[in-house]
Parts: structure tokens; sequence; C-alpha cells
């Protein structure tokens, strides 16, 4: 994985992304840009991962370039790609909304390359906490993806 700063253009098309993303859309269309510019880029080769199910949740992510799959445990032993995610789809918000903080399921870089916008969960927190609007309509969110 490589990490790097946000650039111009990337702030652009997130901004651009983040009114898409439902639980964003308490937010005003000004807020986007300032939000924006708290993520960095990770850069992910065909298959790498980006985090495995049951590690502590430290960031939420938008899919920046390619596709990431969503891996998940049947029967506790045999693993499926349950779920593809693209071009400005998000993950990671439910280890940051749920209690116990714990990634539930793997996520890695599709069959090319992947780039995702990245959010770390001090930034996250603090949109989190300071807006309630955005904290029901995140927590409603992760309710349905369980």
């Amino acid at each position: 994985m490589k990490v790097r700063d946000i650039k111009e253009d990337d702030i652009a098309l997130l901004a651009k992304g983040l009114h898409k993303v439902s639980f964003f859309s308490s937010f005003i269309k000004s807020d986007f840009e300032k939000i924006a510019q708290s993520f960095t880029v990770q850069d992910y080769d065909a298959g790498e991962i980006v985090f495995n199910a049951g590690e502590k949740g430290k960031s939420f992510f938008i899919v920046r370039d390619g596709s990431v799959d969503v891996v998940k445990k049947k029967f506790g032993i045999i693993s499926s790609v349950v779920a593809s995610l693209g071009k400005l789809q998000f993950f990671g918000e439910m280890a940051l909304v749920e209690k116990n903080n714990q990634r539930t399921a793997t996520i890695k870089a599709g069959a090319s390359k992947a780039s995702v916008f990245c959010l770390k969960c001090q930034d996250f927190s603090s949109l989190f906490s300071d807006n309630p609007s955005f904290r029901r309509a995140l927590k409603a969110i992760s309710d349905s993806r369980k």
C-alpha cells in the first residue's frame, strides 16, 4: 500500500462524490471541500488487503479508482466475496459506529489496482459527534448492512 496526500483534482472528485453518499446529505455543499481535505489517498495492488475482519476500525474509505471486494467467511472457514464496490462507493463505516469497533469483513483490492480515499478515525469521529443528523443517517446505513 502506498499512502499519499490528497491533491487538488482528488479534492474536486471527492467533493463531487461526497454529496452522493447518503449520510453526508446533512452537510451543505461548501462543507464538502473542507471535509475532502481531511482525506488521504491509499493505492493498493490487485488483491492487496485494505483491512481484515476482526481488526480494530481506524478509518473510513471511499473508492477513488478501481474496485474493492468485500470478503466474509461462511461457517467460520470458507471465505467468499459478498460484494464488489466501485468508484465513489464507501466502506469501513460500520466499525466506526459499532460499539465493539471491529471490522466485520475483509476488504481487498479487486482484480486490478485500486485507489481509495481514507478518512482517519479521529477526523471521522469529529464529523460523527458534531452533527446529529449525520450520526443518525450513518447508524441507519450501518444497521442495514448487518
